[in-house]
């Protein structure tokens, strides 16, 4: 019907970016092959990929990079693609895995001066950090299950509370007292926001 693909919307969005937000991987790849922008951004000079990392849709990561995007753009707030996903309670080691392969800057900071990197230790995700620096010494209680969320590790744990396993968190309790304050300050930070106040 002559649509235009990169059509915006209101505060500039367009549906590329939307379904890359939803993880559509299908509508992904049919407005790419209509000829889609990837590197069109919205009025929060949000793109695609950001969105793609944001839902750690790796899939879509991985459509949007064959058309070779700009791994490094940042939002209004300066965050690129990687520090957006390790910021984001979607994101996931094969996604983050996809934005390194692209490339991106693992060490650009963001508006308020903290890394991907930073982000992703303040929230306890023990394996993007390893991911992203294979040399960072992480906490004894994960070392050994560098790359995966361990069934014991405060990753774990914030994932439990994040999704309302009850069960499973009451579970780790007992690892409490092993963990940082560090650790239990990221968990903390992470749910601090969240929509159930349990």
């Amino acid at each position: 019907q002559k649509a235009r693909v990169d059509a915006q919307g209101p505060l500039g969005r367009t549906a590329l970016m939307a379904a890359a937000l939803s993880g559509h991987a299908a509508i992904t790849r049919c407005l790419l092959d209509a000829g889609a922008s990837v590197d069109l951004s919205d009025s929060h000079a949000t793109t695609a990929l950001m969105e793609a990392a944001r839902a750690g849709a790796a899939e879509v990561i991985a459509l949007l990079a064959a058309r070779k995007p700009d791994p490094n753009r940042v939002d209004h707030l300066g965050r690129s693609a990687l520090s957006i996903a390790c910021q984001s309670r979607q994101a996931n080691a094969t996604a983050v895995r996809a934005l390194l392969a692209l490339g991106i800057d693992r060490q650009r900071p963001c508006a308020d001066g903290r890394r991907a990197l930073d982000h992703a230790i303040a929230g306890g995700r023990w394996d993007l950090v390893a991911l992203i620096d294979p040399d960072y010494a992480l906490p004894s209680s994960v070392a050994e299950g560098a790359g995966s969320a361990v069934a014991d590790s405060p990753a774990h744990l914030l994932d439990a509370l994040r999704f309302g396993h009850w069960t499973i968190a009451e579970g780790l309790l007992p690892r409490l007292s092993q963990w940082s304050q560090a650790d239990l300050a990221g968990i903390w930070l992470e749910l601090a926001t969240h929509s159930d106040a349990r």
